[in-house]
């Protein structure tokens, strides 16, 4: 009789061991994903921020009555992209 509690009480341990298992892995997938995401995020943000200064660097420059082709070759805008920031 002692036999088949040991073996329930087992199968019992077992139970709760694999379910605290899943638990600690659904957190470390939240953890993660939550690190990805700030990850995207702060590469967006520099890629905005990037954009932007190219976009006034152009601004500038066209100010100062640079080319659009002059301005292209600096920053990496196209002519088009130029032309539609206007002046500073």
């Amino acid at each position: 009789m002692d036999e088949s509690i040991s073996k329930e009480l087992i199968l019992q341990m077992i139970k709760e061991y694999e379910a605290n298992l899943i638990s600690a892995c659904d957190a470390n997938s939240f953890a993660y994903t939550q690190a990805c995401e700030k990850e995207i995020a702060r590469e967006e943000g520099i890629a905005i921020g990037n954009q932007n200064a190219k976009n006034e660097i152009a601004r500038n420059m066209n100010a100062m009555g640079l080319s659009a082709s002059d301005i292209a070759k600096c920053t990496g805008l196209t002519e088009e992209e130029i032309s539609s920031l206007g002046e500073a």
